[in-house]
């Protein structure tokens, strides 16, 4: 993890994470190795839960751990919430929405390939 998202992180969990809006930090287990994962990600809020679109996927590992549903906590601020993770597949019902909320709030195209996680 970088320098970079070590300050992102800091400044999401104290009262200056309204400098960052969307920004969440995502907590889990890795389910192969055991060790506990941190990392910022830009969610939206969404039917109860959060969309994470996940930028350069094919360079990232982190959402490899969502391709079957996977415990999660989201924090913003001092609010904790426990979750499950999941990759939503293109057979997914619940995807167009979350696409078409992640892009509404962003205003960034999510594209067809694009991998997307929900946080519910």
């Amino acid at each position: 993890m970088g320098r970079v998202d070590a300050v992102v992180r800091a400044l999401v969990r104290g009262p200056l994470h309204v400098l960052l809006p969307g920004v969440h930090e995502l907590t889990y287990v890795g389910p192969v190795s055991g060790r506990v994962v941190r990392l910022p990600v830009q969610a939206v809020a969404h039917d109860g839960g959060l969309v994470v679109l996940v930028g350069d996927a094919d360079r990232k590992q982190w959402w490899r751990a969502f391709r079957t549903p996977h415990p999660v906590t989201a924090r913003r601020g001092s609010t904790n919430v426990a979750a499950t993770g999941a990759v939503l597949s293109a057979a997914d019902p619940r995807r167009a929405p979350a696409a078409a909320a992640y892009a509404a709030r962003t205003r960034v195209p999510v594209p067809v390939d694009a991998v997307l996680v929900l946080v519910a």
